[in-house]
């Protein structure tokens, strides 16, 4: 579809032509006598006659008129006067009533907005002013995949925006601006205090829309402008009001004041639940066994921090079995384990304790005939030789001392 438009080049009035950019519909714009592209107006344009643009009609390419409140700087839509006085066929280039009631205009009914998630995407056909355009708005790119352009949404690329598209009804585009403002500078109430206010808390609002109206109902409060904050009475009832008000309108409550024993303490979770929290954080391959591994533990009132301490052991020894099940691993297997995690750089107790959890298992959690416990063996205690200081060094320390006797 091509748009015509009233323009001006070199203080010439001409007709002008937008459309994508394709090379047949080029070529036949080509044959029209005195047409050029300008890239100052960003479209094609030829004279402003009634034979120039009888040689446009005979090319029988599909058009539309531009309406007349929804031009962008640099054209116009012509009258209906101007219309006859070169020969346009009215009939053919009627605005329909409904687009002319949303007052969108009309060459621009194929560009669609819209605002997603902190961008702003549009989708529109090749016009290359209109893509220098897109260009120079902040963090706008190019996605080849959609055929969109997207953009960052701020209010300055709205505002650009809105003032060369005109896509968006009043109602809709204070909305998307309120949005935009709420990602961009969102509501905030922050509550702390300080040893110089003993009786009182600091409340710190900002944000688009904040609601300030709350704080000046509040008894004995007190707004400090160098600091730009409000101070109001210590009182409990107060606070939870205030912080019960800001929650149910969305604004996000920072609560920095020094909490009480009563409110500090967390609530003590159950066995059961620390296991199924302590089981979710391991593969769904490994969950069954290390369920029927941790039972054992707690049937046997074992603590909990014991409970971990095997676990985390033997899940390792559950990954060194894999893929083959336990029930079908040898006491050599075990050892061979063993032998390899003490062939690292690991402590004697990181030994015992990985023994420790393999032995519980086929000891207390199943029990398999054919497997003997007793030849899994612990490693030799390790000696260490003391450190034994020479005679200068004790020399040294003997005359570091002042009050020696």
């Amino acid at each position: 579809m091509i748009i015509i438009f009233k323009t001006s080049w070199k203080g010439e009035v001409r007709i002008g032509l937008r459309f994508p950019h394709e090379r047949m519909l080029v070529a036949k714009i080509r044959q029209i006598k005195g047409a050029y592209y300008t890239p100052e107006i960003g479209s094609w344009h030829i004279g402003y006659d009634a034979t120039v643009y009888r040689q446009f009609l005979d090319l029988n390419l599909p058009f539309n008129v531009a309406a007349t409140n929804g031009t962008t700087d640099g054209e116009a839509s012509p009258s209906n006067s101007e219309i006859t006085d070169i020969g346009w066929n009215t009939s053919a280039t009627a605005i329909p009533p409904e687009v002319e009631e949303a007052d969108i205009p009309v060459e621009k009914a194929g560009i669609k907005m819209r605002y997603n998630n902190g961008h702003i995407t549009v989708e529109l056909p090749y016009v290359e002013a209109d893509v220098r355009f897109l260009k120079s708005l902040r963090g706008a790119w190019w996605h080849a995949p959609k055929r969109i352009w997207i953009t960052k949404a701020t209010i300055e690329n709205l505002e650009k925006l809105q003032d060369r598209f005109r896509c968006w009804e009043a109602k809709d585009y204070e909305r998307v601006a309120t949005l935009i403002c709420l990602r961009t500078d969102p509501r905030m109430v922050e509550l702390y205090s300080s040893p110089e206010y003993p009786k009182q808390v600091m409340v710190k609002i900002k944000g688009h829309g904040a609601d300030v109206d709350f704080m000046k109902r509040i008894p004995e409060r007190v707004y400090e402008k160098d600091y730009q904050r409000w101070l109001i009475p210590s009182d409990q009832k107060i606070l939870d009001r205030l912080v019960a008000h800001y929650q149910s309108n969305g604004t996000q409550v920072v609560n920095r004041l020094k909490q009480t024993r009563k409110n500090y303490d967390k609530q003590e979770r159950s066995l059961k639940e620390k296991q199924t929290y302590f089981l979710a954080k391991f593969p769904v391959r490994h969950q069954a066994i290390l369920k029927q591994y941790t039972d054992v533990f707690i049937a046997q009132r074992y603590s909990w921090k014991t409970v971990e301490s095997y676990a985390v052991h033997f899940i390792k020894y559950l990954d060194f079995s894999a893929p083959k099940p336990l029930s079908e691993l040898t006491v050599e297997d075990a050892n061979r384990y063993i032998a390899e995690v003490a062939s690292r750089k690991v402590s004697d107790s990181t030994i015992n304790k990985l023994i420790s959890s393999i032995k519980f298992y086929y000891e207390k959690v199943v029990f398999l005939s054919g497997f003997s416990i007793d030849r899994i063996k612990r490693p030799r205690r390790s000696f260490r030789l003391p450190r034994v200081l020479s005679t200068q060094e004790v020399d040294r320390m003997l005359r570091a001392c002042l009050n020696f006797h």
